[in-house]
C-alpha cells in the first residue's frame, strides 16, 4: 500500500489496517466512524471557509507563519488570525506562559503560608 499523502490514510481506514500493517482495532474503527458520521451530518456555512480551515490547519506544520499568511492573502483569503497564530505557532510560549503562572502561583502560595524553602545544591 502507498503510504504517501491523506488518500493513503484514507484508504489504510476504509481497509481496516494501518499504514505499517497492523489491523485497526474495531472499537477504534467504531468511534472513528461513528464521529465522522456525525461531522458529516453538521451544516456547513461554505466550501472557501472549510478550505481555509485545512489551508491553515495543514499549511502550519509546512510553512512558517509569516509564510502562510502570505500564501492566505495571495489566494484571496484573509490572513491569519491571532488566535490561529497563538494555537498553531505559538505552542512553546504558551507552555513557557503556564509554567511561569504555575511558578508564580506556588511561590506565592509560599510566600502567603510563611513556609520556609531550604534548598541545597549537590
Amino acid at each position: 500500500m502507498k503510504k504517501i499523502g491523506m488518500q493513503a490514510v484514507d484508504l489504510a481506514i476504509q481497509n481496516g489496517v494501518d499504514l505499517d500493517g497492523t489491523p485497526i482495532p474495531p472499537k477504534m474503527l467504531d468511534l472513528y466512524n461513528r464521529i465522522m458520521d456525525e461531522e458529516n451530518k453538521r451544516q456547513r456555512s461554505g466550501v472557501k471557509k472549510s478550505m481555509r480551515n485545512r489551508c491553515v490547519k495543514t499549511g502550519s506544520k509546512h510553512f512558517d507563519k509569516e509564510t502562510l499568511n502570505q500564501l492566505l492573502i495571495d489566494s484571496g483569503w484573509e490572513g491569519l488570525k491571532e488566535k490561529e497564530i497563538l494555537f498553531f505557532y505559538n505552542k512553546k510560549r504558551i507552555i513557557k506562559i503556564y509554567f511561569k503562572i504555575i511558578y508564580l502561583e506556588f511561590f506565592t502560595y509560599i510566600k502567603n503560608h510563611r513556609i520556609n524553602l531550604k534548598f541545597s545544591l549537590i
